[in-house]
């Protein structure tokens, strides 16, 4: 895969390609694009540390199960909806077969914390891989302007430490924004 067109098949065609349960190639694919997702979001959900990844991969083999007998259809929801599903009632049983430890929340308030929760993680995902594929399309001074403004360095102090103007500060930090919004979209609309 070359070009960054190339860098991500659309969802549809990765989902039909991981109908073949052989097929590992794409199966590794799939996991290279959703594993710290799921990961994430598991993190914020409470769950113990020590069971992060044992659940994590529980969730994932579930998918792997499944997904030969998954219909996607964008009409009836995206496939983001049908993984948050199964995280929300990995999550759920995980909590209620530890309910002598933990107070067991009700099914609807866990649903709209697995919602609220995993829209947030989708968006920090969906940026730390929008800003992987675009970085090499910037000059190192571009992309070092852009990573000292996001750490909430001032625009005065990159441009005295980077050699710029401060104009420019500004010029950098608006392509690499108009450029990560546009992968963004293009993530979202082929992952989500």
């Amino acid at each position: 895969m070359n070009s960054k067109n190339e860098k991500l098949y659309t969802r549809e065609t990765l989902l039909i390609k991981l109908r073949n349960q052989h097929d590992d190639a794409s199966w590794e694919e799939f996991v290279s694009y959703y594993s710290n997702y799921v990961f994430a979001v598991l993190k914020e959900m409470g769950v113990e540390f020590d069971d992060l990844d044992d659940i994590k991969q529980s969730i994932l083999l579930k998918i792997w199960k499944k997904i030969p007998d998954f219909d996607y259809n964008p009409e009836k929801g995206s496939f983001r909806a049908w993984l948050c599903t199964v995280i929300r009632n990995t999550v759920y049983n995980y909590f209620r077969d530890r309910v002598s430890t933990y107070e067991l929340k009700d099914e609807d308030s866990i649903n709209a914390e697995v919602d609220k929760i995993a829209q947030r993680e989708w968006m920090t995902h969906i940026a730390s891989l929008a800003w992987e594929n675009i970085k090499g399309d910037f000059s190192d001074s571009v992309r070092e302007t852009y990573i000292q403004i996001s750490q909430g360095r001032k625009s005065d102090e990159i441009a005295a430490a980077l050699g710029i103007s401060p104009g420019s500060v500004y010029v950098y930090k608006e392509r690499v924004q108009k450029a990560l919004r546009k992968e963004v979209r293009r993530l979202d609309k082929e992952l989500g």
